[in-house]
């Protein structure tokens, strides 16, 4: 990965985050408006994201890189949600904000940040394995997740499956997998539509800046450990595994570069839904994003020299 296209991507996301921070700053973007990006963004632009990635050739090098993948993911999940668990009892958290702990350490932003950043990167190969690794977040986050957070809640199909994002990603498995692509028309489309998920998103995310006390942000000593979970210790432990099962080398740059997302704004809005210290929940979102702006390019770098 040549580190100069890695540094412009940065210089790019840097700049995009700014204008969502002055816009948002001005109000030019109220509430409002940024509900109703983060509604288009997860209910259009990455359902055709997704979508778009489907229309690959097919390769069995690629098949088999989304099973690593997908058996990667649901063991990072399940150990760091037990991790997560066992840190949170340690630190003899108060409840509401140990189960906060405990979904901000394990679920990232793999849908706004990740997906994004990995097309960038990898281009559609890269989004296929990144919306396989993103199939286990929905499957355990709208199942554990929810209900750890809402204690009582019950969780059925509708919940992990009916989401368009899920249909999506279940769509674009199926499609690859079959011998049909999409018409040259239709997939231009669908791949237009999707190129709007980095600028948006990352418009969003300089957005979220905006509104949060930053003195609050790096003053809160358990959002620190859940940056260092997110940020160093899981990819870095990732990356250690996926190089010793001699993973091949953009299937293991793009598990690390997902692993290594910061805390994904989900847990926020479920957090606020079940007044579970979503206050701790947004600032820890926000401390993650401030701290990925160095961290990532170094893991990627790392991965780079490595892999």
């Amino acid at each position: 990965m040549a580190i100069q296209t890695l540094i412009d991507l940065f210089i790019q996301i840097f700049i995009m985050i700014g204008v969502g921070y002055i816009l948002r700053r001005r109000n030019v973007i109220d509430g409002q408006i940024k509900t109703g990006l983060n509604t288009l963004l997860m209910k259009v632009v990455l359902p055709f994201n997704i979508l778009s990635s489907a229309n690959s050739a097919y390769s069995s090098e690629i098949s088999k890189s989304l099973l690593i993948t997908a058996i990667f993911s649901f063991i990072y999940y399940t150990v760091s949600i037990f991790a997560g668990i066992a840190i949170g009892k340690a630190a003899k958290m108060e409840e509401s904000r140990k189960r906060v702990f405990v979904t901000m350490s394990s679920f990232a932003n793999v849908g706004f940040l990740g997906i994004p950043l990995t097309e960038a990167l990898f281009g559609t190969a890269g989004v296929l394995i990144a919306v396989i690794y993103n199939l286990a977040y929905n499957l355990l986050f709208f199942t554990f997740g929810v209900n750890y957070l809402g204690r009582d809640e019950k969780i059925g199909l509708k919940q992990v499956f009916g989401s368009v994002v899920s249909m999506a990603t279940l769509a674009s498995v199926l499609i690859y997998l079959s011998p049909f692509r999409f018409p040259a028309v239709i997939a231009d489309t669908f791949s237009m539509i999707g190129s709007a998920m980095t600028p948006l998103s990352m418009i969003t995310v300089g957005c979220s800046l905006a509104e949060v006390d930053i003195l609050q942000v790096v003053k809160n000593k358990h959002s620190y450990l859940v940056t260092a979970l997110r940020l160093v210790v899981y990819p870095l432990i990732a990356f250690a595994a996926l190089r010793a099962l001699r993973a091949e080398a953009v299937t293991a740059a793009v598990c690390v570069m997902l692993t290594g997302m910061p805390s994904g704004t989900t847990n926020v809005i479920v957090a606020e839904q079940y007044g579970c210290a979503p206050e701790f929940a947004t600032q820890t979102v926000v401390q993650g994003m401030l701290f990925m702006i160095v961290t990532l390019p170094l893991l990627m770098i790392l991965v780079g020299n490595y892999l």
